[in-house]
């Protein structure tokens, strides 16, 4: 019995081993068939067969994925029924695409536009930078024009004054003029006279108080004489004007240096008509 059952594994040990043989023989001619039909050479090396296993590995993930894809397909159509056909055909008649060069050439175009929108947009840019920039001072700009406003109603207020004043002024002046300017006239020659002899007897004073001497027809002003007889001229005029102004009163005079620009003999002649005025009049004269 014991030795049966030994017979028994002897002859299926050699079936299997034949068997094996066979599959052996088998896988080799299928590797050799294969190697032929991709150009491999014979026996295949680790490396050609890492390959070839990685192959195999990204092969079935792809059939993976495919089955991933149909069944998101399956479900887009049940979501969409108008493409449960697939999609839909192209109408007939339809605007065909343009080329690729009119693509090209719309590229550029609108590349072109896109430059040109940006320089703009940087120029705008700068605009805003500075009407910030401007919108910050805003604050320091209206104190500014307070600060102005209130100078210029200062200023407006001085301007009233001396408007009023120069009117004043201008008044006093006419009135002064018409009050005093013929005495002052009649003094001024009756001076002058005697001061300088009778070569001044036409000296006239305008409303202005200005002098003018008539030289054989021609009015002359005080700036065409020499700085003597200009002295001269100004000391008459300054006594015609304290005679017009003091009536009543007997003022004292204080002379400053008044015969600097003189000669002798016009001082000699200014020193005697002020003698005379000391001696006719209580007022005082005083030189300095």
């Amino acid at each position: 019995m014991r030795i049966r059952k030994l017979q028994k594994n002897v002859m299926d040990f050699g079936i299997e081993k034949e068997s094996s043989k066979n599959k052996r023989r088998m896988q080799k001619r299928g590797w050799n068939s294969f190697a032929k039909r991709d150009g491999l050479s014979i026996p295949i090396s680790e490396e050609v067969l890492s390959r070839i296993s990685d192959d195999i590995i990204n092969y079935d993930q792809c059939l993976q994925d495919k089955v991933e894809l149909l069944k998101k397909l399956e479900y887009f159509k049940t979501q969409h029924p108008e493409y449960k056909d697939g999609l839909p055909q192209e109408e007939e008649g339809q605007e065909e695409l343009p080329s690729t060069e009119i693509l090209i050439e719309e590229e550029k175009s609108i590349k072109e536009k896109q430059r040109v929108t940006n320089e703009e947009l940087q120029v705008a840019r700068n605009k805003r930078k500075e009407l910030l920039n401007k919108i910050e001072q805003i604050p320091d700009m209206e104190d500014q024009i307070k600060r102005l406003k209130v100078e210029r109603k200062n200023a407006e207020n001085s301007r009233d004054i001396l408007d009023k004043t120069l009117s004043l002024l201008e008044t006093a002046k006419s009135n002064l003029s018409n009050q005093y300017v013929g005495s002052v006239e009649q003094n001024f020659s009756k001076y002058m006279q005697e001061l300088m002899g009778n070569d001044f007897k036409n000296a006239m004073v305008d409303h202005d108080l200005k002098i003018q001497v008539d030289e054989k027809g021609e009015a002359r002003e005080i700036g065409y004489f020499s700085a003597g007889t200009a002295d001269c001229m100004m000391l008459c005029m300054r006594l015609a004007l304290i005679d017009a102004l003091f009536k009543q009163e007997e003022p004292f005079i204080i002379l400053d240096d008044p015969f600097v620009n003189l000669d002798d003999d016009h001082t000699a002649y200014a020193l005697e008509m002020l003698n005379k005025i000391a001696q006719n009049k209580a007022g005082s004269l005083y030189g300095v």
